[in-house]
């Protein structure tokens, strides 16, 4: 009853289904689905040991690339950091527009693509774009370009856009590893303001959708001491994986053998956690090894399609396992910058028992959080439903500071 009268208070309806979980709807999926495998690889994404000794948000590479009139838009390989302090090389896009003076910057976290290298975003032909939804009219094998990114220029922000350490780049892609993921962001904010430090300002606004809604909600929890010369002024995020160890029966089923999750998740956290990855037989051990060959959607198809169980149990019933979980539910420490969230009544992807359970954390934390509930809207097209919403709450982040202060 807790749950339910915190949801009323927050004026929503809401018809509740047991079926949803992060395993999802594969509908969701198939509405976008390409046959083209992962984007090829070129040596451009490839780092040195030597690179990789220069500090977080070092660029180790930079490449101009087409982008709307009146901008500059490059590739960027740069330095991050995994929680552990280890050094690892990320990529991803840099816009800016061609006007005077310092500007806040808007980071765009993007969901999930796979856990392959060729799923970066970066890789894709014309990469800086509007949002296009999976598939697109090209076929895309992942979603590719910056949710309202003409919106955000017109406004003169810089725009920037990271892929994420291990996709695109060599490395384990930590998929929903919530730190990492964070760090990747800021340090890629910290590469734009080393490229052009007279006109890439500090204060920062992060937005995310899924996998990236996690993302900027860490972002927020540890810019003020990972990156104190970074201001977080607003988040966004977007049907966010805010809460990964659900209670419910329904979030332990998202981490089943016929989840494709567990198979997604396993390599990346077995190297960021040292978990043992016995609970996977061979048919499972097959499927770790396709999953870092194949985008989201072929790999979503290829697990629920199977009936060949991959593992014994779940990831929920191992003790490490659960607790690597828990340990990336967002909300947890308090956030730099209010955090506005928006949930589709419709997602058959990320149930809404994950944002309502980090809504309860994240306010016992102190963090300021708006939910807005948007009715019919599914996890695909959240991203589009809540553009007058998201365009609005960053805006109104960046009037609220002094941007005198945009050092």
């Amino acid at each position: 009853m807790k749950k339910f009268a915190l949801y009323v208070a927050l004026g929503a309806t809401f018809i509740f289904s047991t079926s949803a979980s992060f395993a999802g709807d594969i509908v969701e999926y198939l509405v976008f689905a390409s046959k083209k495998p992962p984007f090829p690889i070129s040596e451009w994404y490839n780092a040195s040991n030597i690179d990789l000794r220069s500090p977080p948000g070092s660029v180790i590479r930079l490449e101009q690339i087409d982008g709307p009139a009146s901008t500059s838009s490059w590739r960027v390989l740069y330095v991050s950091q995994t929680e552990d302090g280890k050094h690892v090389p990320a990529s991803g896009l840099i816009i800016e527009p061609k006007s005077a003076g310092l500007s806040p910057v808007v980071v765009w976290a993007h969901g999930t693509t796979g856990t392959a290298r060729g799923c970066a975003p970066s890789l894709a032909p014309n990469p800086v774009r509007e949002f296009t939804q999976r598939g697109g009219f090209e076929r895309l094998p992942i979603s590719v370009g910056i949710p309202y990114l003409y919106a955000w220029l017109q406004r003169g922000y810089v725009v920037v856009a990271p892929d994420y350490a291990g996709l695109g780049t060599e490395g384990i892609h930590h998929y929903l590893v919530g730190v990492d993921a964070s760090r990747d962001l800021l340090n890629l904010v910290r590469a734009a303001r080393t490229i052009d430090p007279t006109r890439v300002g500090s204060d920062v606004a992060l937005m995310g959708a899924s996998q990236g809604g996690q993302a900027v909600l860490f972002a927020g929890e540890i810019a003020k001491q990972y990156a104190p010369d970074l201001r977080i002024t607003a988040i966004a995020a977007l049907a966010p994986a805010a809460t990964l160890a659900l209670s419910s029966g329904e979030g332990a089923a998202s981490f089943t053998s016929g989840s494709p999750l567990p198979y997604l998740i396993a390599s990346g956290y077995s190297d960021a956690y040292h978990l043992d990855t016995s609970i996977f037989n061979e048919i499972g051990k097959s499927r770790l090894i396709k999953a870092m060959s194949e985008c989201v959607v072929e790999f979503y198809m290829d697990v629920t399609k199977s009936k060949q169980t991959g593992m014994s149990g779940g990831l929920m019933d191992s003790t490490s396992w659960s607790t690597a979980l828990m340990r990336n539910n967002a909300g947890t420490m308090r956030s730099q910058a209010p955090v506005y969230i928006a949930h589709g009544t419709e997602d058959k992807i990320i149930p809404a028992e994950s944002t309502m359970t980090y809504l309860e954390r994240a306010q016992a934390s102190g963090t300021k959080v708006t939910v807005q509930w948007i009715k019919n809207a599914g996890h695909g097209d959240i991203i589009d439903k809540a553009r007058s919403a998201v365009v609005d709450w960053i805006d109104a982040g960046f009037s609220n500071h002094d941007m005198a202060g945009t050092r």
